[in-house]
């Protein structure tokens, strides 16, 4: 199975900053981990034109191996399951569209995201990131952006002003709350913020006018701004929070809605206006 892979464009015209032996710690790491040719091409022009970065260390086994009583010897012999981290090396990688990031370490790399003028999509996925650098505003191009299951307690202001993002997924972060100018986000039609201690969404999530799906959820929500009426091109949503009882009556109000889902809350009823067949509480 393939977990990194390569697309061969245009030479790269490297970062002023990067490091002359910078490929050479990409090799090493390469090699290191056993990952093919194919993978990390190990001639200079090749490596230069990937555009398409995809790193999975996660052992492919049901259940991982948190309850086998000894480690499977593919597990074992195997390196790429034994990587705990990119080198920040890679992010001179600036022809690259695509980074896809799963179970490995990614702050090193993220420091320098902003090299990446030309990404398009960005998922990291278990990589224990932390921090997203306030600079992040720089990926100019970048259309998806998701951020599952790492060490997230906030983002930058500066995440809203990604013009061209339409998809943005934050889940299982440690996230309070959303930076107040979020709904500068314009071009997003997809939302999703699912986060445990998420406290409270922007009063005017309304704004994001373009959205046709958004996924909220929180175990501290209280309330859904009445704001969210104003998503008319909305057609589903799903609410996630045991604090919530109530939904605004402006729910009513999405024309477009074509399901909606509430789970795990303490609501009981639906505003009036709502076709009820597209309902469903669980």
């Amino acid at each position: 199975m393939s977990h990194c892979d390569a697309r061969k464009t245009s030479p790269l015209i490297p970062s002023a900053s990067a490091s002359p032996h910078w490929r050479e710690k990409v090799w090493a790491w390469a090699d290191e981990f056993e990952l093919s040719d194919e993978e990390i091409p190990r001639n200079a022009n090749e490596l230069d034109a990937l555009t398409r970065l995809a790193i999975d260390t996660t052992y492919p086994y049901e259940g991982y191996y948190a309850n086998i009583p000894e480690l499977p010897e593919d597990y074992v012999s195997t390196p790429l399951y034994h990587m705990k981290e990119i080198p920040g090396e890679l992010a001179n990688l600036v022809d690259l569209t695509e980074v896809n990031l799963i179970n490995v370490d990614s702050d090193v790399f993220m420091k320098n995201i902003s090299n990446l003028k030309k990404l398009v999509r960005l998922s990291l996925d278990y990589t224990s990131l932390k921090n997203i650098p306030s600079d992040i505003d720089e990926l100019v191009n970048l259309k998806e952006f998701w951020i599952n299951d790492n060490n997230l307690s906030e983002l930058p202001d500066s995440i809203a002003d990604l013009s061209s993002l339409n998809d943005l997924r934050i889940r299982l972060n440690s996230l309070v709350r959303l930076p107040k100018n979020i709904a500068a986000l314009h071009q997003l039609t997809t939302l999703e913020i699912a986060c445990d201690r998420l406290l409270s969404l922007p009063d005017d999530i309304g704004e994001l006018t373009n959205l046709t799906t958004l996924i909220i959820g929180g175990n501290g929500l209280t309330y859904v701004p009445e704001s969210i009426g104003k998503l008319k091109h909305l057609k589903q949503l799903f609410i996630t929070g045991k604090k919530i009882t109530s939904l605004p009556d402006s729910i009513s109000d999405l024309d477009a809605l074509e399901y909606l889902q509430v789970s795990y809350s303490g609501i009981k009823s639906i505003p009036e206006g709502i076709d009820q067949t597209r309902v469903e509480i669980t």
